[in-house]
């Protein structure tokens, strides 16, 4: 039997054939009090979970890491996650204390490393270049990379392959009245660039058929999680390229109840 997707008319990826034995890597869920954490695994390279027999956790576009593989679309979309739904800002944060539409707050941001990086050897990253969010355009048939924040909406810069070692661990959070994110420990790696309230996305995918009381805009309400390899064409390939992280988001909403 073969394995592929499609994508419907709602911008969601979907799995036939084989594909659909892939095990999904992410999730959201209810921590403390309003408080939801958006969980991920983020694969460096082609990787199996299970005995002999178990199943790769990517499809091949996705677990070669890489910039310019993609399961549908454009290059520009590196989709992990096929289920995970991040909700998006479809309104300005608004200057007085009333609340007409939903709030997006996110507290802070992890990421550790689970399994060391090995670029591989026919890999040619040198790291973990960036993790953002990307939606799906009807109108021209592609994924895009959401704006503004792009690729560093969650993970910036300075992710290097020596860097990428078993055990490490990151916390961002957001830093005075910017939406840029500070880390601890203090090292090179950079936050990503959505701390705090979350800003308006700005792709020009309005569209009727999104416009209702609760999205005035007409702009997409969630986006995929994606993630980018650093150096060449990202990729970590080869029989022993290897890596696993896990990022986690902590966030909550806010604001008018009645949607």
């Amino acid at each position: 039997m073969v394995a592929g997707y499609w994508v419907n008319q709602d911008g969601l990826l979907i799995q036939y054939g084989t594909a659909k034995a892939y095990p999904e890597l992410g999730g959201d869920y209810l921590a403390y009090a309003e408080t939801r954490v958006a969980e991920v695994y983020v694969p460096y390279a082609s990787t199996t979970w299970g005995q002999t027999s178990g199943v790769p956790v990517q499809y091949p576009g996705i677990a070669l890491f890489s910039s310019n593989s993609t399961p549908y679309g454009t290059s520009s979309a590196s989709i992990i996650s096929e289920t995970l739904q991040f909700p998006m800002q479809v309104v300005a944060s608004p200057s007085t204390a009333t609340l007409t539409q939903t709030q997006i707050w996110v507290d802070r941001v992890e990421y550790e490393q689970l399994i060391t990086a090995v670029t591989g050897s026919t890999g040619t990253a040198t790291g973990l270049g960036s993790i953002g969010l990307v939606v799906w355009n009807g109108a021209s048939n592609l994924y895009q990379q959401v704006t503004p924040g792009g690729a560093t909406a969650w993970l910036g810069a300075g992710f290097s392959t020596a860097t990428l070692t078993n055990s490490n661990k990151w916390t961002f959070w957001p830093v005075g009245y910017t939406t840029a994110m500070t880390v601890f420990p203090g090292t090179a790696v950079t936050g990503g660039t959505w701390g705090g309230v979350m800003p308006l996305i700005s792709n020009a995918i309005t569209s009727a058929t999104l416009a209702s009381p609760a999205n005035p805009t007409g702009l997409p309400t969630w986006a995929y999680i994606g993630a980018w390899g650093a150096g060449g064409n990202g990729q970590y390939s080869g029989t022993s390229a290897a890596g696993l992280g896990k990022l986690r988001i902590f966030y909550n909403v806010f604001g008018n109840i009645s949607n």
